[in-house]
Formats: C-alpha cells, sequence, structure tokens
C-alpha cells in the first residue's frame, strides 16, 4: 500500500555573531541578478534568449525534491526517461535518448555537473546543495561538441563563499522515506581560500511491494553523494577551481506488475546502481582589459549496474510453463575532457566595438565498456516446446 506523508525540515544557518532584527520589505528592493554559466561567457539571464531556462536555489529548495528528474516538468520543452529506477536519459523538444541500447555512442542531450560531463549517466543528479539549474534548449555544438545536439542541462553547486556558511536538511516521508544532508563552506584562509563541503543520503523503499519474495523495498532508494569545493584566489589576477565528487546510487529496480498493479511477482528483482567518482579544475586569467582565459579540465569514471526480471513473474505465477528470464547489464564509462579558451573583454571588441570574439578548443576523450547478458528458459509442456537463451554482448567504445 502506497502512503505518502513528508515531513521536511531546513535550516540555512549563517556561521557568525547571531544578531536578530526586524526586517521589512522596501519599494525599491532589487530582485538578485540571476547569472547563466553554461555558455561561453558569463551573461545574466535577462541577457539571453527565451530557449533557456534558469531553475535557482529559491526554486529548487521549494521544490522540496532529491533528484533533478521531479524538476524535469518544471521546464518546457524537457522529458526524460528512466530505463530503471532513476532518470538518467533526458530529450529536449523530442529529442534524445530512451535507453542505453539506442547505438548511438554520443547522447543527443548533454549533462553536466560543475563542468563534469555525466551525458547519459544522469542518475547522479540528486540536488542537495545545489546552486542553479540551466537548460539550454537548441543545438549546442559549438560550445560541448556532438554530446549536445539537441541541447544542455548544467547543473551548477553551491560555491564556496567568502563567509562562514552552513545548511542541513531533514526530510522524512512515507514509504520509509528518509533524507538528511550537511553542507559548511567558508574561508581557510582570508581573501585567499576559501572551501565548501556537502554530505547527503537519501533512501526510501519506494511504493511497490513484492509479493512473491515479502519484501516492501525491491523497487527502493540508497543514494549518497559527498562533494567537496575550493576557491583560490592566486594571484596576478588568476582564479582557481577545484571540485571533487563522490556519488553512489544503490537503487532497486521491480517495477512491472502483469496485472499492472502496484504489487509485484518478480523473483529475481532487479538493480539500478550507479558509482560515480569524478573531479574538475576550473582556471581564469581576467588580467587584460581585451580579453580573458579559461581552462576546464574534467575527469569522470563510473561503473554502472543495470539489471531486472525480464518475466517479471515466478515459477508459481506461470505454472505450468516454465517462463524464467533476467537481464544484466554491467557498464564502465570514463571521460576525461580539457578546454581552453580566450575570450573578449569590453575592450576588446572588433570593427568598432561592435563584435566580441572567441577562440577556443574542446577536446574529449571517452572509454565506455558495456557487457550485457540475457538469460532464461521457456518450457511449454502443452506443445511440448522448450527453449533456454544465454545471449552475451560486449562492447567497448573509445573515442577522442
Amino acid at each position: 500500500m502506497s502512503r505518502r506523508l513528508f515531513v521536511r525540515l531546513r535550516y540555512r544557518i549563517p556561521i557568525a555573531l547571531l544578531a536578530i532584527s526586524p526586517h521589512f520589505a522596501q519599494a525599491d528592493d532589487v530582485l538578485d541578478e540571476i547569472i547563466v554559466r553554461a555558455d561561453f561567457r558569463e551573461r545574466a539571464a535577462a541577457e539571453l534568449p527565451p530557449s533557456i531556462s534558469v531553475l535557482d536555489q529559491a526554486t529548487i529548495e521549494q521544490s522540496a525534491v532529491q533528484h533533478f528528474e521531479e524538476l524535469v516538468f518544471s521546464v518546457p520543452n524537457l522529458n526524460y526517461s528512466g530505463d530503471g529506477n532513476r532518470a538518467r536519459y533526458f530529450q529536449i523538444r523530442g529529442i534524445g535518448e530512451l535507453e542505453q541500447y539506442e547505438g548511438a555512442p554520443n547522447p543527443s542531450v548533454g549533462f553536466l555537473i560543475d563542468d563534469i560531463d555525466f551525458s547519459g549517466i544522469a542518475t547522479v543528479a540528486t540536488l542537495f546543495d545545489v546552486e542553479q539549474v540551466e537548460v539550454l534548449r537548441g543545438p549546442q555544438g559549438t560550445r560541448y561538441g556532438a554530446n549536445a545536439l539537441a541541447g544542455l542541462v548544467y547543473v551548477q553547486s553551491a560555491t564556496p563563499t567568502a563567509e562562514w556558511d552552513g545548511r542541513v536538511q531533514l526530510t522524512v516521508g512515507g514509504d520509509d522515506a528518509l533524507a538528511g544532508g550537511i553542507a559548511l563552506g567558508g574561508p581557510l584562509i582570508e581573501d585567499k581560500l576559501e572551501f565548501r563541503v556537502a554530505a547527503h543520503h537519501h533512501e526510501s523503499n519506494g511504493f511497490r511491494d513484492n509479493a512473491f519474495l515479502d519484501r516492501e523495498d525491491t523497487n527502493g532508494r540508497q543514494e549518497s553523494l559527498l562533494r567537496g569545493r575550493l576557491s583560490w584566489h592566486a594571484g596576478n589576477d588568476w582564479q582557481l577551481g577545484l571540485t571533487v565528487m563522490i556519488a553512489d546510487i544503490d537503487d532497486g529496480y521491480d517495477a512491472f506488475a502483469i496485472d499492472n498493479s502496484l504489487t509485484m511477482q518478480s523473483d529475481k528483482p532487479g538493480r539500478d546502481a550507479q558509482e560515480s567518482a569524478a573531479g574538475s579544475l576550473r582556471s581564469s586569467w581576467n588580467g587584460s582589459e581585451r580579453m580573458s582565459f579559461t581552462s576546464i579540465t574534467t575527469y569522470a569514471d563510473s561503473d554502472i549496474d543495470f539489471s531486472f526480471d525480464a518475466d517479471w513473474g515466478n515459477e508459481e505465477v506461470w505454472a505450468p510453463y516454465t517462463y524464467d528470464f533476467v537481464s544484466l547489464s554491467s557498464r564502465k564509462r570514463r571521460t576525461l575532457s580539457q578546454e581552453l579558451r580566450l575570450t573578449s573583454a569590453e575592450a576588446g571588441r572588433l570593427f568598432n566595438d561592435s563584435t566580441d570574439w572567441l577562440f577556443g578548443v574542446y577536446v574529449m576523450r571517452l572509454n565506455d565498456e558495456l557487457t550485457t547478458i540475457n538469460r532464461g528458459d521457456y518450457v511449454d509442456p502443452v506443445f511440448n516446446f522448450a527453449l533456454a537463451i544465454d545471449d552475451r554482448f560486449g562492447g567497448d567504445f573509445v573515442a577522442l
């Protein structure tokens, strides 16, 4: 039986001497400017075309969600496909992958978290301590190459600040849902080096029960994320930012019933899991009135396991027939990317200050290994027919 009850506590805590004073809205209050970072140059959202949607931190927190898939329908023309417990594939304007067996090596919708490429494996897109999500609809090939022919989703976690700041989250809900997170940041060296760390865990039994196994957690979730960020003002107009993250997603996958109900009968419930370790290093130089320089280096290593009971039943359900199939997939994906770019500043415009310019290089190496095993047995005692399947498929894709 599905039970829905949510209790959520969120606190954002400035770590400083606390003073309590009344605050009244003023007629001349100005809304905070939203800066979009996914494009070549940072620009105010008001200057960008309507094909770009921005979800700020306030919107994300007010939505009270755990994962980006729960925000998808807040963005026009954006849809998702789970192919498992969590969404990892996205479609923009109807274009994009639906599953890992598409065949094309390059995802049509790019997905970046703090500049790290998780295109096609966005299971790790949890939202605790996320500052902003940007969705760019339409081809972004010039910016991100073949991985963004339909568009791009860019997730930006909270950046380190010069003031101490903390955040605590606690969520309790039905189906044994529990989520907790803590984030803390501030200066390590005043005016020189700032840090931020965040840890989050979410678990739930899910709202489907397995009657055959007498379990409530076969479609449950166990999701953890640890992230650290450093911001270093290196001097001589250099700014360096380092992000390191570890994600451990270990979800069950038991989502289809023969009678289309929420009560499962499978005897071999599946798994939808992803372990990722990733990092990015962004270096920027603004020592000239005419131009700026940016270097972005990223690396991600992900292990993905996906399995399911292909007959969604058991020996009692299918008796007197034998109908028992299972599918198992194991995937390893590693990406290494480097981007270098020179961007004109206001004083560096060409043709009588009418034209901005940019010169850059983007290179990515992708190694994707996939092993899929489909095995099962089918026996029909009425027509005396038997079939055994043991298919194994292996693929190793490397691209530069």
